[in-house]
């Protein structure tokens, strides 16, 4: 994780735009724990480094909750989906994947309509840091979780999926 933040930030990076929001973020982890969010505002990497057990990220900047998307809906922009995932970790339960998967399932767009245009969650990831596996739901098929192991991808060398084949 130290390392991909220097990495990072000894690189300009330029990022396209969300329904013309400049946004992007991503979270980088290891198999230590450590995890850290990085976004770009402003041509300025931001790192939001995990605090306690677990990190999550949603369709909104964690390190300013101030900015705004352009024409706001309430439902869609993260800021209530972060709390009701944040709500549920804490309210403890969850062991494994699975019951992850329940409170993704809970909180992903459903026909949510901006500026004329219905949007859903198209995917859905959870990892297993110390066990190095993806599972991945795919246009909200959360009972199809397509299962992955780092080590055995990366053996493939370079390769790809189509994500509707995974339906």
């Amino acid at each position: 994780v130290d390392e991909a933040c220097m990495l990072l930030q000894s690189y300009s990076i330029i990022f396209g735009t969300a329904f013309g929001f400049v946004m992007f973020h991503f979270m980088v982890a290891d198999a230590s724990g450590k995890s850290v969010i990085i976004e770009y505002i402003g041509n300025e990497m931001k790192i939001v480094r995990k605090n306690g057990n677990y990190q999550v990220m949603t369709n909104f900047y964690i390190s300013d909750r101030n900015i705004k998307w352009p024409n706001p809906v309430p439902g869609c922009g993260g800021y209530d989906r972060y709390e009701a995932v944040v709500h549920d970790l804490k309210a403890g339960g969850i062991s494994n994947a699975d019951g992850i998967y329940s409170i993704l399932k809970k909180v992903s767009l459903h026909d949510w309509i901006y500026e004329g245009h219905a949007y859903n969650t198209l995917f859905s990831n959870v990892y297993a840091l110390k066990t190095g596996e993806l599972h991945l739901v795919y246009d909200k098929k959360y009972h199809n979780v397509n299962s992955f192991q780092l080590d055995n991808e990366l053996k493939k060398g370079v390769h790809c999926y189509n994500m509707q084949d995974l339906l």
